[in-house]
């Protein structure tokens, strides 16, 4: 393999690692809107729904 393959499989590699990231990121900012949402919405119930559960 030559030296601009291997530098093109580096590159290659590092904009995977860089993807791979972007999504891991947008995931757990997708769980943590969820968990905000539905902590937003459980706080906004009448009192005695809450205690009810």
């Amino acid at each position: 393999m030559g030296r601009t393959e291997r530098y093109a499989r580096g590159v290659q590699a590092s904009c995977q690692c860089h993807l791979d990231e972007l999504a891991r990121d947008k995931e757990t900012m997708d769980i943590l809107k969820l968990y905000h949402h539905a902590r937003s919405a459980s706080e906004q119930q009448p009192a005695d729904k809450k205690k009810e559960t």
